[in-house]
């Protein structure tokens, strides 16, 4: 997956407030957004969630919001605080007066949910409008006497005609933190460097309802081959036999495994295991078994000491897939990869790793075994001090396939 890591410059270009009636509980803001080669994201839609923190910058939010606009050909973003969607309190709530508040950001620039960009600014003015509607005294007094009616007076003259604003007409993004703004008048005003350091992580938001599904897309070209299935049981008897090719055999049943072989002292020999989980399948290689269950994995193989022993790893998810090779076997699930193999001190052992990435496919070529994921591979053979050990690399691109020699 390609992850954007974006630079935010943001300028807080006013509060839109009314001077009768109640205040509008708006207030303009517009950020600049670039990716992580500082080239700006434009004409693109902009995932944004607007947090009103009270007291420091790791406050509490005392209003939640998100919004989806559109970026400009200057990767320039405007939007209104108070007009996006609720997600949490009320803007008419705020107490203004039982400050400091900061307004924190958090962007995804690929215009979903994926907050990845953070930026917390102190709002060190409150507006005068939002302030004074929710300030001390505000509680109304009672109503009048509505006093009578005087008489409509005549209609004065129209006055003249005031001088035309001067507003913003273009926004330049100088590419080093600042923001050049021209204006009606032929004047323009170059901001400071507004680029600050990135603020904490805010509190996650409250989780969105469901959209609607959208259209069926394309069909995407046919993917790599998938993940061999897992070897069932045989048969449907209380008890079923796997052998190894060099002497083993191991029988088990739901709960408990026993396997014959060879032994130092008395040639040859049972050693018994007790299973945990439900079994999901039994495998064998010319020296080795291994029985997996829901939560462990279980290997009948050498032991330098006894002649042959069992040993159990514990699985952090339940196997998807396996693969066979002389002397080794590998069962693997959704993050991680577990090999039982030739261990030069104790004779056989279980070796794990961690997948860099989905699997996708194992193959096994004479005493190695690979498992390939969406990002790499991970190799599982000999190794001249351990016996075994797990080798891993990355690729490049997408799998296309992995073969292997016999």
């Amino acid at each position: 997956m390609k992850i954007f890591n974006a630079l935010l410059s943001v300028f807080l270009v006013g509060i839109s407030v009314t001077i009768s009636g109640q205040a509008p509980q708006l207030m303009s803001y517009q950020s600049v957004i670039r990716n992580n080669t500082n080239n700006l994201v434009a004409n693109q839609l902009v995932g944004m969630r607007v947090s009103i923190l009270q007291n420091d910058p790791q406050g509490t939010p005392v209003y939640i919001e998100t919004h989806a606009p559109i970026s400009n050909t200057n990767g320039l973003v405007s939007i209104q605080i108070g007009n996006g969607n609720g997600v949490a309190g009320s803007m008419l709530t705020i107490d203004w007066s039982n400050g400091p508040y900061f307004i924190q950001t958090e962007i995804d620039p690929e215009g979903g949910s994926n907050y990845t960009i953070t930026g917390v600014t102190q709002m060190v003015s409150v507006p005068y409008a939002l302030y004074a509607e929710n300030a001390g005294n505000s509680t109304p007094g009672p109503q009048g006497i509505p006093g009578e009616q005087g008489i409509q007076g005549e209609q004065g003259e129209q006055g003249l005609q005031g001088d035309p604003g001067n507003g913003i007409v273009n926004t330049i993004d100088n590419e080093d933190g600042t923001l050049t703004f021209e204006y009606t008048d032929g004047t323009a005003f170059t901001s400071p460097n507004l680029q600050g350091p990135t603020g904490p992580a805010g509190a996650q938001g409250q989780t969105g309802e469901t959209g609607a599904p959208g259209p069926q897309g394309t069909p995407g070209m046919p993917g790599p081959q998938g993940v061999q299935g897992l070897q069932g049981q045989d048969g449907t008897s209380a008890c079923d036999v796997i052998k190894t090719g060099d002497g083993r055999i191991v029988i088990y049943s739901a709960t408990n495994a026993r396997g014959f072989g060879f032994n130092e002292i008395s040639g040859s020999s049972w050693v018994s295991t007790s299973l945990e989980g439900d079994v999901l399948g039994a495998l064998a290689s010319d020296s080795t078994v291994v029985i997996y269950t829901t939560t462990h994995a279980y290997g009948f193989g050498r032991n330098n000491i006894s002649g042959s022993n069992w040993l159990s790893v514990a699985l952090s998810a339940p196997i998807t897939g396996y693969a066979i090779a002389s002397g080794r076997i590998v069962v693997y699930n959704e993050t991680n990869a577990y090999g039982h193999g030739f261990n030069a001190i104790s004779g056989s052992s279980w070796y794990s790793t961690s997948l860099n990435g989905a699997p996708i496919q194992a193959v096994s070529g004479g005493g190695r075994i690979v498992v390939a994921t969406t990002t790499g591979g991970h190799g599982f053979g000999y190794n001249e001090i351990s016996g075994s050990s797990w080798v891993s690399t990355n690729l490049t691109g997408t799998l296309i396939e992995a073969v292997g020699t016999k």
